[in-house]
């Protein structure tokens, strides 16, 4: 979970920096939270993260010890194994490949080590014009 938790904390990094070059913000009338907006306090107010996650989280998880054990790698997270996410130094990013794919209702997070070793993805999605993490994969190989 720590791992979750590091990599979750990098696509909120990289959402700043992102945004910061990038000025358009996903909005409309039926859409008016930022996503930079929310990520912000997503990840710095505990609460706040607990009430936008979409529990149950569902998603896949693999890691080193089962890689290759199981057939089914489909994970559940909910509020009683989820693990706070906080953010990251810039300095956690410099083995990494960031791929964010944003349209009106969806933010796409991936995340993959330039050695391959892992793949981290979040998606995130706007209901009534607020945002939700609502899917999660984790995979360490």
């Amino acid at each position: 979970m720590k791992r979750i938790c590091f990599l979750i904390s990098v696509l909120i990094l990289i959402s700043f920096s992102c945004s910061e070059n990038h000025q358009s913000r996903i909005s409309s009338t039926n859409h008016k939270e930022s996503f930079e907006s929310f990520i912000e306090k997503f990840e710095t107010d505990k609460s706040f993260q607990l009430d936008r996650i979409k529990f149950p989280v569902h998603g896949r998880y693999v890691d080193n010890e089962t890689a290759g054990t199981k057939n089914n790698d489909s994970m559940i997270w909910t509020k009683d194994n989820w693990q706070i996410i906080k953010k990251l130094n810039k300095e956690d990013l410099i083995n990494l490949k960031v791929k964010i794919t944003k349209t009106v209702r969806f933010v796409n997070y991936r995340i993959e080590s330039k050695d391959g070793g892992f793949l981290f993805e979040t998606k995130y999605k706007n209901i009534k014009g607020k945002w939700y993490l609502v899917n999660l994969t984790d995979i360490m190989i």
